[in-house]
């Protein structure tokens, strides 16, 4: 397939699986897809669009408003649009042969969106599978006695864990003496960990249970296994004819010694005098040379049997061990599931399986009816990302689609599917991604009709650095696709040919890993300081300078990360960690931590001793350490450091006398009071910040600002001993789930590989590729062989068959996969950079792990022609392609930067977008004077009014939801500022209102309705305003009459008139938009507007088309309404 042939994948008339290599412009081929589908006819919400997480389903939703508002804004485009819809209408005419409606113009396409915008299905795909359960809880129920409650809450990641380790704590108690643990003889540890490995694929488990009855998959039998004896000695008694012939042809002084052992049908004595091998085979040292030839077929005899049976016996050991894990497994989930719904939660994984059940039970056709007839289109993102029970369900939604392709739809347009994905980038299967479902599912729906499309031209990197890629995976992946860099048009591509690729040497030394971060962090400094490194900037079309934040540094695992740090900070480099977590990694945070841990339990020489090595001690750290290993036995450890402190302060040790001091007040003042005096005698803020220097010291000045409002925090909530304080930052710390602070852009980025996903950087280090990365035991292997499919068991090295090939086929699968995968990840890192790369590695001498890929990258750069380069005294491979250009290149034309239309599915070069007025209708935005700065406002909540108003709002969406109401603790998480004692009185005020609130006749008039939707977000184009926000409640009394509700918790002083207030704060001109929103997307409809002030319950007409028949003005409502034409006015 040519590019010339190939077909286009934003026709909405086909569905195709697009198969994307990186930086192809997935996210481009989406959003453009859904606007010429709505074009076609398709209406915006039947279209359902899922990608795999909720930044990436903004970013979607948001590029589709762009682009409308640039369909109505910029004529040129709009007629480019129009131009290749009209080609798709003509190409589907000829090949369909059908009557079709005419598509909409560029503005009706954006016009007929924006009217739309709240009710786009863009989503994630838990937040998809979670809507339909809770819509249909009974049909997605499956075994289950009793339905799905619908309100049930997803759990957090603590309470996860916390669930697992409840039922873990459970099967113990069962298990504990049990006959099953006696037979597989494992260490509690040992349980648990075989254990947590089904976990890692449970949705398989329990798919390939749902589909076979069972999910364990035993391995089979060596062949012959059955007839042999079933116990070694019995062997050795069926073998005595073959081994008595070999024993005759030893030497005189081992014959007899040989004979006896036969003789007691002992294959340890056996092996001991050395007659079989370890791994039972007829020893080459005791019979050798033409002797060995001789009794070749006795040999071949005995070593047969004996390896059949010691495989056999493992296969029968596996099978049997795996089988005991694969029930207590389900005793575990059982249990877990029990927990959850008693806690009145579930996660992620009972979701897919309730729509699973929905799918497949014959009895929920009417549900899955209903879902039909709202999804007409269905288009999914990313989906090297998907799982097997995933699938399952999106190829039944698809297959029902697709079954009636060809019958023209109201929408005009018949249903289509579009599937994006790159199984190259599949990098999740801890998460049970399956990289294979992308060729299952262009296979499968492929005898439907659906075309595959393969996208190969990257809009990211350069083809130097392509170049690279194209050398590396080939010889692993043999339908590896050439990569190229994408073009605009004949003279021009989208980034220009130049960069560099370093390779380093593989560090080997002792210091290994210290050698070759202090070689990155040299080589990053020597590039920015010279300015003749270069990096494209596509926002202004031309080259500048490299920058540190161009910069990212990419790792597999996060061991190296602490050197790392620190070799840059020896360069002078800031650098910033992008996990969105390394709170409790940063130094200053693990210092302060070990103090505190350290005057808790002050006989605690660990945490003494890494006090003394933080820039916290005053004192050389040798001599202190010498002093407590000549002491140690002597004294108690904590008489120990007295013994030392004491000396040290009679040396005139402020920090000896400090710590002294702060060791007798431990245990007399709160947590809180303890930091607070640490922070002001030892100024640690100090200094961290003088010992880091640059920025690195600013980040260590916010973060241990950060420990101390924490520790305040946590006071609060009643964490008033040193004992619960260190309780709660080591389960913070386990979560890893803080971020740490940051003060500065400038910063070289440090991050993982699998959070790189998505991102590109002008330049990329990749680290760690010296020692083959990360593989843990895994236990169990996904087996498809055969009709079933399933687990099984193959335990650790020692317990799996030597020489039986069926095993070592089914094994091989899982180090193919641990090959892969890594594969998939070192893809993902090399396709991040725009221009230049580093690649480096260490691996220490005595290390056991195996090479990793730095070898093979430094063949691959060498087929590139690269050139020796030192730095120092380090020599590395390196080629460049040097820019022969200006600085800054001229913009280019608008004919160049066009599609080619020879070539719809290239993505145009990025212009700069038209500027639209966009209106965001937030009370701040459009009050004439902000509540809080208002001298007419009632400041009862103040100084925390926004934060009051915020909680009263989520506390009011719950309810309508029937979700739990924010308690205390998420109160507390608003805080930020201000008087800690007057917050506390605002939230028990802010508690008081809402519940008074709860009970008034105006809010059960409001919720009594049927149809209320909470928070409902509206966009929609008013004339040549973009106008945006959300409806706190809108209720729908009739067919087409609406009422939008819009809470305020700020009050006019006392006596002062309501209506007259809501006209001065512009609350009217708010409550106005929102009504033309409303109106937009019920065409026809007559839309009451109001303002609900939550304090006096008083419910505010502003605008009033119909009379409501729910919500009339009554006085004991409190209601006022307003005349018509004095809102209108």
């Amino acid at each position: 397939m040519t590019e010339e042939t190939r077909p286009n994948p934003q026709n909405p008339y086909i569905s195709c699986v697009v198969k994307a290599s990186a930086g192809c412009g997935k996210t481009y081929q989406l959003s453009r897809r859904f606007l010429f589908l709505v074009a076609s006819g398709a209406h915006p919400l039947s279209i359902l669009t899922i990608t795999f997480t909720k930044k990436a389903a903004a970013e979607m939703r948001e590029r589709i408003l762009q682009i409308c508002a640039q369909l109505l804004q910029d004529q040129a485009l709009a007629e480019s649009f129009d131009q290749s819809m009209a080609e798709f209408y003509r190409q589907e005419q000829i090949n369909t042969k059908r009557s079709m409606s005419q598509p909409l113009s560029a503005s009706q396409t954006a016009r007929t969106i924006l009217s739309c915008t709240q009710g786009l299905r863009v989503n994630t795909i838990d937040s998809t599978f979670l809507e339909w359960v809770r819509k249909f809880p009974v049909e997605s129920r499956g075994d289950r006695k009793q339905a799905l409650p619908p309100n049930l809450d997803m759990a957090t990641e603590t309470q996860s864990q916390r669930i697992d380790r409840l039922a873990w704590e459970k099967i113990c108690f069962d298990l504990f003496d049990s006959q099953p643990q006696k037979k597989m003889a494992l260490t509690p540890l040992e349980l648990e960990a075989r254990v947590q490995g089904i976990q890692r694929h449970q949705t398989y488990f329990w798919l390939s249970e749902v589909a076979h009855g069972q999910a364990f998959k035993p391995i089979p039998s060596p062949k012959g296994y059955e007839t042999l004896p079933q116990t070694w000695p019995e062997l050795i008694a069926a073998m005595v004819i073959p081994l008595k012939n070999i024993i005759e042809q030893t030497s005189a002084a081992k014959r007899d010694l040989f004979l006896t052992a036969l003789t007691e049908r002992s294959v340890e004595s056996l092996q001991s005098l050395r007659l079989l091998t370890k791994d039972f085979k007829v020893s080459g040292a005791t019979i050798r040379g033409k002797k060995r030839e001789a009794l070749a077929h006795e040999i071949s005899e005995v070593e047969e049997a004996f390896a059949a049976f010691r495989d056999g016996q493992r296969i029968a050991s596996l099978n049997d061990i795996g089988s005991i894990l694969c029930r207590l497994f389900k005793g575990y989930s059982i249990y877990r599931d029990q927990v959850k719904h008693q806690q009145g939660l579930m996660e992620f994984e009972d979701t897919a399986k309730g729509c699973y059940n929905l799918f497949a039970n014959p009895d929920a056709q009417g549900a899955r009816f209903l879902i039909h007839q709202q999804i007409k289109h269905m288009m999914l993102d990313e989906f090297q990302d998907t799982s097997r029970l995933q699938w399952s369900i999106f190829r039944n939604l698809a297959n029902e689609m697709l079954s009636g392709e060809g019958l023209e739809q109201k929408s005009g347009t018949p249903s289509t599917v579009f599937i994006v994905g790159d199984e190259k980038q599949s990098i999740y299967g801890f998460r049970e991604a399956d990289a294979s479902i992308l060729l299952t599912a262009a296979e499968e729906l492929g005898e439907r009709g659906v075309k595959e499309i393969p996208l190969n031209h990257s809009y990211r990197t350069s083809q130097l650095v392509l170049d690279l890629v194209n050398q590396v995976f080939p010889p692993f992946w043999n339908d590896f696709p050439v990569h190229q860099t994408a073009a605009f048009s004949p003279n021009q591509i989208a980034i220009p040919n130049y960069g560099t690729i370093a390779v380093s040497p593989l560090f080997e030394d002792v210091n290994a890993i210290e050698q070759e971060v202090s070689f990155v962090a040299q080589y990053l400094k020597d590039q920015l300081s010279n300015q003749e490194t270069l990096v494209f900037d596509k926002a202004t079309g031309g080259m500048r300078p490299l920058e540190p934040q161009d910069c990212a540094i990419l790792y597999r695992a996060s061991t190296h990360v602490p050197h790392l740090e620190k070799a840059l900070r020896d360069q002078g480099l800031e650098s910033r960690r992008e996990e969105s977590r390394g709170f409790f990694d940063r130094q200053e945070v693990r210092d302060l931590i070990h103090l505190v841990k350290f005057l808790c339990f002050q006989s605690d020489l660990l945490s003494f001793m890494a006090v003394i090595k933080s820039p916290l001690c005053d004192q050389a750290e040798k001599p202190i350490l010498e002093a407590i290993v000549a002491q140690k036995g002597a004294q108690t450890p904590q008489e120990t450091v007295c013994s030392i402190l004491f000396d040290l302060e009679q040396r005139g040790s402020q920090f000896a006398k400090t710590l002294l001091e702060l060791m007798n007040r431990a245990t007399h003042v709160s947590p809180s009071e303890l930091f607070i005096q640490i922070y002001h005698d030892l100024n640690p803020v100090s200094l961290y910040k003088t010992s880091f220097g640059g920025t690195e010291g600013l980040y260590g000045e916010a973060n241990l600002q950060k420990l101390l409002d924490m520790v305040i925090e946590q006071e609060n909530q009643n964490c008033t001993s040193l004992q619960q304080l260190l309780q709660f930052l080591e389960e913070k710390a386990k979560e890893d789930s803080i971020g740490a602070s940051s003060p500065s852009d400038r910063a070289i980025n440090l991050m993982t590989i699998h959070k790189s996903k998505g991102l590109e950087f002008p330049l990329v280090v990749v680290i760690g590729l010296g020692e083959a990365w990360e593989k843990r035991d895994p236990y169990w292997v996904k087996n498809s062989s055969g009709a079933q499919t399933g687990l099984s068991y193959v335990g650790t090295q020692n317990d799996r068959p030597v020489d039986f090939a069926p095993f070592k086929q089914i094994y091989d699968r899982v180090l193919n996969d641990d090959r892969d995968e890594n594969l998939r990840l070192l893809y993902v890192a090399l396709t991040r950079a725009k221009h230049h790369l580093l690649l480096t590695g260490s691996r220490r001498a005595d290390s056991r792990k195996e090479h990793g890929f730095l070898q093979h990258l430094e063949k691959s750069l060498e087929t590139l022609d690269a050139e020796q380069q030192a730095l120092g005294d380090v020599s590395f491979f390196y080629k460049e392609i040097s820019w022969s250009g200006k600085k800054t290149m001229i913009e280019t034309s608008q004919a160049e930067r066009d599609i080619d239309s020879h070539r719809p599915w290239h993505i145009p070069q990025q212009k700069p977008a038209v500027q639209l007025e966009i209106k965001t209708l937030a009370p701040n935005r459009l009050l004439t004077k902000p509540d809080d700065a208002s001298s007419e406002t009632n400041h009862r909540f103040s100084p925390f009014a926004t934060e009051a108003g915020t909680f009263i709002h989520e506390a009011l969406e719950n309810v309508v939801r029937k979700q739990a109401i924010p308690d205390e603790e998420q109160w507390s998480d608003l805080y930020s500022h201000g008087p800690k004692e007057r917050f506390q009185q605002v939230g028990q005020m802010v508690f008081e209102e809402i519940h008074q609130f709860l009970k008034s006749p105006l809010w059960q008039s409001l919720t009594q309705i049927e149809e209320v939707w909470p928070e409902r977000d509206i966009v929609y184009l008013d004339g040549d305003k973009l106008i945006r926000g959300t409806i706190d409640l809108l209720v729908r009394e009739g067919n087409k009459e609406f009422s939008v509700i819009d809470y305020k918790t700020s009050e006019p002083q006392k006596g002062d008139d309501l209506f007259e207030y809501s006209l001065r704060k512009a609350y009217d001109q708010q409550i106005l938009a929102y009504v033309k929103a409303i109106k937009a997307l019920y065409p026809g409809a007559k839309v009451n507007g109001a303002v609900c002030y939550i304090s006096s319950n008083q419910l505010v007409y502003t605008h009033q088309e119909y009379q409501s028949q729910r919500l009339q003005t009554k006085e004991t409502l409190g209601f006022s309404l307003t005349p018509k034409d004095k809102s209108e006015s």
